[in-house]
């Protein structure tokens, strides 16, 4: 179980927050693409609550969505490349984007679809899950 800052140390660590600094923390505005989990322990929801500790604004691209417990995988649903896509143009249409987060891709069109789709003319911070599958 996670230890939630309390509003205190929240409030503080809006007050320090700084530009981006390289890394995925620290930037004010990022964009997480991955899956749902629903059990909550991981994913896309867990992501964002990182990164909500440290004061980052979220923008969010589903590539899937899972029905799991903490102890087993029962289904997947890919999202089809195409949303993903415009998932990615209007997350990045929405606001500068300082920092980029990947978690499970899934399959070939779905990583294909997340290359083809990021901004390749800007360096933009990333960091990856180890396992996309």
């Amino acid at each position: 179980m996670a230890i939630m800052p309390s509003a205190m140390e929240r409030q503080r660590r809006r007050a320090t927050r700084r530009s981006c600094t390289g890394t995925i923390l620290g930037c004010s505005s990022s964009a997480v693409i991955a899956a749902t989990d629903s059990s909550g322990g991981a994913g896309i929801t867990r992501d964002v609550q990182v990164l909500a500790d440290f004061s980052a604004d979220v923008l969010c691209v589903i590539t899937a969505v899972t029905a799991q417990s903490d102890s087993q995988l029962t289904d997947i649903h890919h999202i089809p490349p195409e949303v993903i896509r415009a998932q990615i143009t209007a997350a990045f249409q929405t606001r500068q984007v300082d920092a980029i987060k990947i978690g499970m891709l899934g399959t070939r069109a779905t990583v294909d679809a997340v290359a083809d789709s990021l901004p390749q003319s800007v360096s933009i911070p990333a960091s990856r899950d180890q396992r996309w599958a």
